[in-house]
């Protein structure tokens, strides 16, 4: 949680509701983020991949006047469980912290968080 905290004061992270697929130890599945920075991403979903174990993204984000693929590799840093949600404003699923992205994707990815944060 502390990392989580550090993450928060150095990127900025925006509300960006996407469908992902993702895809690991053998399993993929599909869900939909709440939010996305620079450096992760929280999926929303009740089946929870092992803490730490490596993921595979993909998912489609608007670009300037199209839409964009992004395919990233990356970790399990954080679980909130069915219990853990009953929290208010908390929802089950798990976050990812992005490590390897295919073509431009931190490009775009960074270029969208920007044009969103410009305005608050």
């Amino acid at each position: 949680m502390e990392n989580e905290d550090i993450e928060r004061r150095i990127t900025d992270r925006i509300p960006l509701r996407l469908m992902v697929k993702y895809s690991y130890g053998g399993d993929v599945r599909e869900g939909y983020s709440s939010d996305i920075s620079p450096l992760g991403i929280f999926i929303q979903s009740l089946i929870l991949p092992p803490m730490n174990s490596l993921i595979k993204l993909e998912f489609t984000v608007p670009y300037q006047d199209a839409e964009i693929e992004i395919r990233v590799s990356g970790a399990v840093i954080r679980m909130v469980n069915l219990d853990e949600a009953q929290i208010p404003h908390t929802v089950p699923g798990f976050g990812v912290r992005f490590y390897s992205f295919n073509g431009n994707g931190q490009e775009v990815l960074n270029d969208l968080i920007n044009s969103q944060t410009d305005f608050s």
